[in-house]
């Protein structure tokens, strides 16, 4: 289970994997990304991993990545923003949904679907005739979900057609489950059957999810708007207060036979992440809840038991999530992720790694005063040399030195620093401690 501990003055979470101890994290995409005369506009709604070219692909409402024109879609490489617009050509609406396929990505907008590969787009599919919100393959062909008429589409090849006469609404979301594709969305009915908003297709035909998911307060109307798999079971998020027979705000599990609670969220799920066995992520408007009281996060992680905070902090809500090299990316409409100056979008160091670590407190980094405005002393009792170097909320390195083993604290100059958190990272041959450093002038 992960637990939130106070270490001088601010909240921290600590993981021992592999011998290796660090604390999380979260940390900027560079200058994030940003509308061209709003600098603190933009919105990133798909991520898409190649793990072909160990490339991530981040698409939105944005125009720049970085300093990069890149508009509605960019890809970051783990350290620097890349363009995806090449000889004029560019991509000229917000970027609603995406998938990669081998080498190949497919995104979508209000004006149709697109392919992109090797740095070049390629011929368009055929339009749905809408925005695609979720793309998934299922039995060897590709499906897409969205705001048009059916709400769920598969390609043939040649065209799109209509999956099994359709929804009665939009599609949001996919998971596939024991075999079958799980559709999740703002959809009331299939057919002439209630459904109440989530349903599975075997290939062949509907089933049902045991009176599916509604918002009481809204006239039974809800929406399913995240789906991912953890632990046998199907995990649905999104604007809901019941799930079948349950009590159920916001989120809820599907064991194959009946809906599970799983109190502790606050307001509405956008997205969820899971690697199908250690813990769920969710990501969208809600706080946590403790003793009565909402803590307004953001993002949350589920450890089997319980929800727990992973110091995103209050900005604004996240829209999408993705894991790329072990770490989670989160994309939103927030400016800051822990503390730190993200636009749009941030990223936590070894997100799948969380899923089962042994606690191990800090005991060796300390550091004092902190905040700090000029000077801070910082003591180790490591029993090798170490490396000690200080680094920025764009990842640039601005300090770094050595530390004998159990040596005297030393005394750090900042007076040079600017306002803002940065990190401080001892290193061994063996280990690796991580320490957030506040700068206050």
């Amino acid at each position: 289970m992960i637990k939130i501990g106070k270490i001088l003055g601010f909240t921290i979470v600590l993981f021992n994997i592999n011998q290796v101890s660090f604390s999380q994290v979260w940390s900027p995409l560079g200058a994030g990304v940003r509308e061209e005369k709003d600098p603190t506009g933009g919105i990133v709604n798909t991520f898409s991993e190649d793990t072909v070219n160990h490339l991530l692909y981040v698409g939105g409402e944005f125009y720049y990545a970085g300093d990069t024109i890149s508009r509605y879609l960019a890809i970051w490489n783990g350290t620097d923003w890349n363009t995806v617009e090449h000889n004029g050509i560019s991509i000229n609406a917000e970027v609603t949904g995406s998938i990669m396929l081998h080498d190949t990505l497919v995104y979508s907008n209000q004006h149709g679907v697109g392919r992109f590969y090797n740095n070049h787009f390629l011929d368009d599919l055929p339009s749905v005739a809408g925005p695609v919100f979720a793309f998934i393959m299922y039995h060897d062909t590709l499906f897409a979900g969205g705001d048009f008429f059916g709400g769920i589409k598969k390609y043939n090849g040649k065209k799109w057609e209509i999956v099994g006469g359709g929804v009665e609404g939009n599609v949001d979301d996919f998971c596939i489950y024991k075999d079958k594709l799980i559709v999740g969305g703002a959809f009331a009915y299939i057919g002439d059957s209630l459904v109440n908003n989530i349903a599975s297709w075997d290939g062949h035909q509907w089933d049902f999810f045991d009176g599916g998911v509604i918002y009481k307060e809204f006239d039974n109307l809800g929406q399913v708007e995240a789906l991912t798999v953890y632990n046998d079971m199907v995990i649905a998020g999104g604007f809901f207060d019941q799930a079948g027979d349950n009590d159920a705000n916001w989120v809820a599990a599907w064991d194959g036979q009946m809906w599970h609670t799983m109190p502790g969220i606050c307001g509405e799920v956008e997205d969820l992440q899971s690697n199908g066995e250690h813990g769920v992520y969710a990501g969208g408007w809600f706080g946590t809840s403790k003793k009565d009281t909402c803590n307004p996060n953001r993002v949350a992680y589920w450890d089997g038991s319980e929800w727990l905070d992973v110091g995103f902090g209050v900005q604004d809500p996240v829209f999408s999530m993705g894991f790329f090299n072990r770490d989670l990316y989160v994309g939103g409409t927030f400016l800051k992720a822990g503390g730190v100056k993200a636009n749009h979008v941030a990223y936590l160091e070894n997100g799948i790694a969380t899923s089962a670590p042994l606690i191990k407190e800090n005991k060796v980094l300390k550091i004092f005063p902190n905040p700090s405005k000029n000077y801070f002393s910082i003591s180790s009792n490591t029993q090798q040399p170490a490396k000690l170097f200080i680094t920025d909320t764009y990842g640039r390195t601005v300090k770094t030195f050595m530390l004998s083993p159990s040596s005297k604290p030393k005394v750090v100059d900042v007076s040079d620093f600017s306002t803002g958190i940065y990190l401080v990272t001892l290193e061994t041959a063996e280990e690796r401690w991580n320490e957030k450093l506040v700068v206050e002038k």
